[in-house]
């Protein structure tokens, strides 16, 4: 999942570039404006996906050590004995 992740904020990334890029030979302001919103947008975007990239991470981070943890607790219970 936060390979998918990590795919599509580079993208959304490599669109804003190219947004910005196009913003400085628009004609018109109005164009200005429309390629301006339109990065914006995306840096939207592009934070909202960092955030899930985050919380995933947090979520593997967190099954790892559950997993770790229950793997360990079996062993101790044996030593115990």
């Amino acid at each position: 999942m936060a390979h998918d992740t990590l795919m599509l904020i580079a993208q959304l990334s490599g669109l804003r570039i190219n947004v910005l890029v196009n913003r400085l030979i628009c004609d018109t302001e109005f164009a200005r404006r429309v390629h301006s919103k339109l990065a914006g947008a995306l840096a939207a975007m592009i934070e909202d996906q960092r955030k899930i990239f985050t919380a995933e991470r947090v979520r593997d981070d967190t099954w790892e050590s559950t997993r770790r943890g229950l793997i360990r607790r079996p062993a101790s219970l044996l030593e115990r004995l």
